[in-house]
C-alpha cells in the first residue's frame, strides 16, 4: 500500500498538468482519501457496479458521459491489482477518447506494456512465446515459480523443514518458529535488507544468540537448495533467448543472498542471463519501482518480462511499458484445475510435501495441456510418477509407524508384490537413521505355495475349491502332482472333476504335509520361527496367503495390507489392518499396483528339502518385466525426494495419497487410465492371465 504523502504528492502534479477538474475511478479506501484532500479538483465518480448517484458530495457519472462532460483526465483510484483490472477494462475507452489515464500506484499510464499471453489456450503458449522472444529486445524472466520451482506445496512448508532440521542439530528454537519466520519477512520493524535483515528481526522476536543465527541461515539456505527445482521448458525459453542474442535478465522479489541464487540458479542449469535484480538489494520491488531500474540500467528498443503473477510479473511490468507474458506456476495450474480443493488445508507438512512432488509432475510444464486446460497422460510411466508414487509413499509411511508402533520382531514383505516396498521400507530406515525398528525380510511365498501347505481336512479341501473354481484338476495336479487325467465331455471344473480331487483327498493331505514341511525349512533358513511376531505385509488381499501362513507355519502374522478384500470366501486367522478402507472407490489398485509392483522373478510353486525355494516357469515377457522394473524405478526416485524433503517418521495419514491417486479418474487428466488398457497380469494360482483394467474402469 502507497503512503498517503506519496499519493498527495503524486495528484498534486495531476491538478497542476490538467487544465479541468479530473474524475476518479472508484469509490472505496483509495477514492475516499483522494477526496478528502482534493475535493475542490474532482468532477465526479466512475465506478464499475453503479452509474448515477452521488459519493463525497460529488456526482457519480458512467464512463462513457466523460467526454460530454469535458474530462479529459481520469485517475483510477485502487490497489495495485484493482488498477490491473480497471485499467485493461477501460484503455480502450480512454485511448479512443483522448482521456488522460493515471493510476495512484502506477502514476501515468500513458505507456502501458501488453499482456502477451492474454486470451491464448494453454497449448499454445509455447509457440507464442517462443515467437514474442523473437521479437523482443530484452527478456526478462521471474526466477521463483517461473525458471524454478519448489517441491513443497507452499513456500513457507520451508520453514517447517528449517525448524526439524535445526532440532535435529540440537538447536532448540521456541514453538512456532515458523509463523515467527512469516512475521520476521514481513514486519515493518524489519531491520536491514535481505535474509540478514530478517534475521536481524526474528533474533530480536525470539530471543536468538549470535551463534544461532547464523547456524538457522545456513540452514534455511540449504533447505531452499534442498527444495529447490528447474522448469525444463522454462529453461529451454531462457536458452532460446540467448541464442538469439537477446538480453536476458532476471528480476525477482526475493530476500535471498545473489551469490546464494546465482549458485542454485547455476546447479539448475540456468546460465544464461546477463544480470539479476532482486528486491531487496535494490531497496524496491517489482509492483514498485524494480521494472523501472530494468529499463533505466538496459536501454532498448523492446522489453518482455516472463512470469508467473498476475500482478507483480504481469501488472508490474506493463505499467513501466513492459510487455508481459504470462505463464501458470504448478500451484496456479493445480488451483485452476478444479481439483484442488481437498488439499488446500492440510496440517501435516509430509502431506503437503507429497501433493508438492506431485505438482513437480504434473505442472512444472505449463504448457503441458490441451485447449480445455486438461493434463494429458503421456504413458504408463506418466501415469506412475503422478498418480501410484504418491499412494506407494503413503503407504511405507503408515507402514514404518506401524512397525514402530507395534512390538514386531521382523517386517515380511510378501513376493511378488512386497518386492518394491521392501526396498522402499529399508531406505527410510537407512536414510532416516531409524533405530530399534523391527528388520525386512523379503518372504517368498505364493498363493499356491501357501494354499498347498495348509490342506489338513474336507473343510480346507472346500475353501481351496472356492479359490480355483474353474480350473480344480489343473491346479491341483499343478501344485499335489496328482495326475488326474481329463474327464471326456466335462469341463475343467465339473463336480464329476473335482469327484476325482476329491477320491484322491487322503494323498493330497500326504502332499499338503510334506509341502508344509519343506516350507518349513526354508523358513528356518532365513529365521523365521513359527511362534514370532511378525507383520504380514501384502499389497492386495482377501487374507488367502495368511490364513495358510498362520494355519500351519507362523501363527502370529499381523497382516498390514494395502488393500484388504472380503468376500464370502475370504477367511483370515490373526490379525489384519488395511490401509485404504474396504470401501475405497479406488477398483483400479488390485490389478494396476499387481503389473506395477511385481518383482522380476518368477512365481514361487514350492521348496526342496533343503530349504531352497522352486519357481514356477515364468511366463511373462521381458519387454513387461521391463515396464515393470522402470515403473517401479519411477516410484523409487519419487520417494528418495520425499525421504529427503520429509520429517522423518511424521505420519502423513490416510487420505492424501489416497485422494492424490483418485485424481486420474478427474477431468482433469483425461484418459490416463487408458495407458494400462492392453496390459494383463499373470494368475500365479489359475495360471493364464487378467487384463488390468475392468470394464468399469476404462
Amino acid at each position: 500500500m502507497i503512503d498517503e504523502k506519496k499519493i498527495c504528492g503524486f495528484l498534486k502534479t495531476v491538478v497542476q498538468s490538467s487544465e479541468n477538474n479530473f474524475a476518479v475511478y472508484g469509490t472505496g479506501y483509495y477514492a475516499k482519501l483522494i477526496g478528502r484532500n482534493f475535493s475542490g479538483n474532482i468532477a465526479c465518480f466512475c465506478d464499475g457496479k453503479k452509474q448515477y448517484g452521488d459519493y463525497l458530495n460529488k456526482p457519480i457519472k458512467p464512463i462513457h458521459e466523460l467526454p460530454q462532460l469535458g474530462i479529459d483526465t481520469l485517475v483510477i483510484a485502487a490497489s495495485l491489482d484493482g488498477e490491473r483490472i480497471v485499467y485493461d477494462r477501460i484503455k480502450d475507452f480512454c485511448s479512443n477518447n483522448e482521456i488522460k489515464l493515471y493510476g495512484i500506484q502506477s502514476g501515468d499510464l500513458s505507456d502501458v506494456g501488453k499482456d502477451l499471453s492474454e486470451g491464448l489456450a494453454d497449448c499454445a503458449l509455447k509457440e507464442s512465446l517462443w515467437k514474442c522472444i523473437e521479437i523482443h529486445d530484452v527478456i526478462s524472466f521471474d526466477i521463483f515459480d517461473t525458471l524454478l520451482m519448489r517441491k513443497v506445496l507452499y513456500p513457507t512448508d520451508v520453514f517447517d523443514l528449517v525448524e526439524q532440521r535445526a532440532a535435529a542439530s540440537g538447536l532448540g528454537l521456541v514453538k512456532g518458529f515458523k509463523n515467527y519466520r512469516n512475521q520476521a519477512e514481513v514486519s515493518q520493524d524489519r531491520e536491514g535488507i535481505g535474509l540478514d535483515g530478517i534475521y536481524v528481526t526474528l533474533q530480536k522476536m525470539i530471543h536468538l544468540t549470535d551463534e544461532e543465527v547464523v547456524v538457522l541461515k545456513k540452514i534455511e539456505m540449504e533447505v531452499e537448495r534442498d527444495v529447490l527445482m528447474p522448469r525444463p521448458v522454462m529453461v529451454e525459453a531462457g536458452r532460446y533467448a540467448r541464442s538469439l542474442g537477446k538480453k536476458v535478465l532476471l528480476v525477482s522479489d526475493m530476500y535471498l543472498p545473489p551469490a546464494f541464487l546465482e549458485k542454485v540458479l547455476t546447479e539448475n542449469g540456468i546460465d544464461f542471463y546477463d544480470k539479476m535484480y532482486i528486491s531487496d538489494f535494490y531497496g524496491t520491488s517489482k509492483g514498485e519501482e524494480l521494472f523501472r531500474i530494468v529499463r533505466q540500467k538496459n536501454p532498448a528498443g523492446t522489453y518482455m518480462h516472463i512470469g508467473d503473477n498476475q500482478v507483480a510479473d504481469g501488472w508490474g511490468a506493463r505499467r513501466r511499458g513492459i510487455d508481459s507474458f504470462i505463464i501458470k506456476s504448478a500451484l496456479e495450474a493445480f488451483r485452476s484445475s478444479g481439483v484442488s480443493q481437498p488439499f488446500k488445508y492440510l496440517e501435516k507438512y509430509n502431506e503437503r510435501l507429497l501433493v508438492g512432488l506431485f505438482l513437480t509432475r504434473a505442472y512444472a510444464d505449463p504448457f503441458a495441456f490441451d485447449k480445455d486446460g486438461r493434463r494429458k497422460i503421456a504413458d504408463i510411466n506418466d501415469f506412475v510418477g503422478l498418480f501410484v508414487a504418491p499412494l506407494a509413499a503413503s503407504f511405507v509411511s503408515w507402514l514404518l509407524n506401524k512397525a514402530r508402533e507395534q512390538d514386531f520382531e521382523a517386517i515380511l514383505f510378501a513376493a511378488r508384490d512386497g518386492y518394491a516396498f521392501k526396498k522402499m521400507y529399508d531406505e527410510a530406515v537407512s536414510k532416516w537413521r531409524l533405530s530399534n525398528m523391527p528388520p525386512s525380510i523379503y518372504l517368498y511365498s505364493s498363493r499356491k505355495i501357501c494354499m498347498g501347505l495348509a490342506m489338513r481336512e474336507d473343510k480346507d479341501l472346500e475353501w481351496m475349491h472356492s479359490k480355483i473354481q474353474g480350473r480344480s484338476r489343473q491346479v491341483v495336479n499343478d501344485i499335489f502332482k496328482l495326475g488326474i487325467a481329463p474327464v471326456e465331455e466335462y469341463d475343467d471344473d465339473s463336480e464329476l472333476v473335482w469327484e476325482r480331487v476329491l477320491s484322491r483327498k487322503e494323498e493330497i493331505y500326504d502332499s499338503s504335509k510334506k509341502r508344509c514341511a519343506r516350507y518349513k525349512v526354508y523358513l528356518h533358513r532365513i529365521g523365521l520361527r513359527s511362534d514370532g511376531n511378525y507383520a504380514f505385509v501384502e499389497m492386495c488381499s482377501q487374507g488367502t496367503s495368511q490364513y495358510a501362513l498362520t494355519a500351519e507355519v507362523l501363527r502370529k502374522l499381523c497382516g498390514l495390507y494395502l488393500k484388504r478384500y472380503t468376500s464370502r470366501y475370504a477367511r483370515t486367522m490373526g490379525q489384519v489392518e488395511s490401509f485404504l478402507p474396504q470401501d475405497s472407490h479406488i477398483m483400479l489398485i488390485n490389478n494396476v499396483f499387481e503389473y506395477i509392483f511385481s518383482s522380476s522373478e518368477p512365481s514361487v510353486n514350492d521348496a526342496d528339502n533343503f530349504g531352497n525355494v522352486v519357481f514356477d516357469k515364468e511366463v511373462r515377457t521381458d519387454e513387461e518385466i521391463n515396464e515393470y522394473m522402470e515403473a517401479q524405478e519411477i516410484v523409487m526416485g519419487y520417494w528418495d525426494e520425499f525421504l529427503k524433503l520429509a520429517i522423518p517418521m511424521e505420519y502423513t495419514g490416510r487420505s492424501v495419497g489416497q485422494q492424490i491417486m483418485e485424481l486420474y479418474r478427474s477431468d482433469a487428466f483425461p484418459s490416463g487410465i487408458q495407458t494400462f488398457e492392453k496390459r494383463t497380469i499373470s494368475d500365479d494360482l489359475n495360471g493364464g492371465s487378467a487384463p488390468c483394467l475392468k470394464q468399469n474402469e476404462l
